[in-house]
């Protein structure tokens, strides 16, 4: 579970540092379909790393101190915050060319939400 901590962690921080940089320059050239499709696989990599670590996390067998991990390290509040909710705002500063994009990760982002959240 320490590697899904870590690697969680990494992808995280590349998530904040990619929003950011295109937050910071809403002015910059206007992204291509690939570098749209590369970012939603990035933040998508993120809701699928965080939803392994609750899976293992909360697991039956797992022990106390780790079933406590997840509220340890704010884990639900970090997906949220760098897994989707940065994401979308810069879709949404976007808008109307990032339209598509926006609902492409929408409708890989609903179904893992839906499925962590019935887990509990």
């Amino acid at each position: 579970l320490r590697g899904a901590v870590a690697h969680v962690g990494v992808v995280e921080t590349k998530c904040v540092e990619v929003d950011n940089a295109q937050s910071s320059n809403p002015d910059a050239n206007k992204l291509n379909n690939e570098q749209w499709q590369a970012l939603i696989a990035l933040h998508r990599t993120l809701l699928h790393e965080h939803h392994d670590f609750f899976l293992a996390s909360q697991h039956p067998s797992a022990s106390l101190p780790l079933r406590r991990l997840a509220s340890k390290y704010a884990r639900p509040a970090r997906m949220w915050r760098h897994g989707i909710h940065s994401f979308l705002e810069l879709l949404r500063h976007r808008l109307p060319a990032s339209l598509e994009h926006m609902l492409t990760f929408l409708y890989c982002a609903g179904p893992t939400l839906y499925e962590i959240v019935s887990d509990k």
